[in-house]
């Protein structure tokens, strides 16, 4: 029984030793070269800055016998949606050798995003205090962005721990005003700032129009959000104090 065996195991190491020396399937170095220009501009597109990428072929169609091409090579992306499994087509414009490859690869990216730095609750306008930038890696090139401009201001639909990715599709306008909450009135003429006591009877975010009723004169008015409980008048009109 023991030869046996033997005999199994040493008709199998041959097998064995044949499957771990084949090499995995690889993407052509210019296929991988116009693919990782590819993904950069498109990482900048949705404002992601220091994107990188580590490419592994999945697999494909049947390459042509040469991939090489004198022309610029053309990559267009026929599925992008997570970066474990993306499909892409190359295309060779060279007139004497034009060819097309479509394959699958995962990319391993990362790109600098912006992560919240402290406690942000549900609902609550985010400062500048509340985020930073960090390295992160990333399942998504849509779902992130490098720039905290774009997400200071705004409020997220769901609560957000330090060091978490704030994800832009959870990102909406921040409300600053509601409807019934009492708001300040502020008027600026030259160097000149009155303020008064009002009621907004609309809810808005940072920009919007509201209906505001001035708590002195009774007046409604249409005001531009200006900040937290905060409103300037449309046309500027210097209410009556008390």
């Amino acid at each position: 029984m023991h030869r046996l065996k033997s005999f199994f195991l040493a008709a199998l190491l041959p097998l064995a030793a044949a499957a771990a020396t084949t090499a995995a399937p690889r993407l052509d170095a210019g296929v991988a070269k116009a693919l990782q220009q590819y993904l950069v501009r498109q990482a900048e597109a949705n404002d992601l800055h220091n994107a990188r990428f580590e490419l592994s072929l999945l697999g494909g169609e049947t390459p042509p016998p040469s991939l090489a091409c004198r022309a610029p090579l053309t990559i267009d992306a026929l599925d992008m949606r997570y970066t474990s499994r993306m499909r892409f087509r190359a295309t060779c414009g060279d007139a004497g050798a034009s060819w097309q490859y479509e394959f699958l690869v995962r990319a391993v990216a990362s790109a600098e995003v912006v992560v919240a730095s402290a406690p942000i609750a549900a609902k609550r306008p985010i400062a500048a205090t509340d985020v930073q930038l960090e390295q992160r890696p990333l399942d998504k090139l849509s779902s992130a962005t490098s720039r905290l401009e774009a997400v200071v201001g705004q409020s997220s639909r769901r609560p957000l721990q330090p060091g978490q990715i704030v994800m832009t599709q959870f990102l909406e306008a921040a409300v600053l005003v509601r409807r019934g909450q009492a708001v300040r009135i502020s008027i600026r003429r030259g160097l000149v700032e009155v303020d008064s006591q009002g009621e907004a009877l609309d809810a808005g975010g940072m920009g919007d129009v509201v209906r505001v009723r001035n708590t002195s004169s009774g007046k409604t008015i249409q005001a531009r959000v200006a900040g937290t409980a905060t409103v300037e008048p449309m046309d500027m009109f210097m209410p009556s104090t008390p």
